[in-house]
Order: C-alpha cells, then sequence, then structure tokens
C-alpha cells in the first residue's frame, strides 16, 4: 500500500497544531514564538510544504 500527500497536508494529517505552544510572551523572538511561526510556516498555503511530498509505503510481510 501506498500514500502520497502534498507536505502541509501530511503535517496537518499528523497533528502539528499540538506542538503550538501557548505563550504570553509579547517578545516575538522568543523561542516559543519562533516556534509557533516556523510550525505556521510548513502549513500556509503560499508556504514550501506545498513543493514536497510525502510518501508512505506499506509492506505487509
Amino acid at each position: 500500500m501506498m500514500n502520497k500527500w502534498r507536505q502541509d497536508e501530511f503535517l496537518l494529517h499528523a497533528g502539528i497544531f499540538d506542538q503550538l505552544q501557548n505563550h504570553k510572551d509579547q517578545n516575538p523572538f522568543s523561542e516559543a514564538g519562533k516556534r509557533n511561526r516556523a510550525i505556521r510556516s510548513l502549513i500556509m498555503s503560499s508556504g514550501i510544504s506545498q513543493a514536497f511530498h510525502v510518501i508512505l509505503q506499506e509492506k505487509n510481510i
């Protein structure tokens, strides 16, 4: 069996939103802020994830 997704679709299906961190830090360069922006950039419709695909292959032995 083989499944193929765009990278952004795969990340959403895999639960990438669970990796976002709640924070009240006003500093846009805080670790949590930078991490959240990086995660969002992976799934934005204008992001680079539109150009990459993920292929999952499975073999029953």
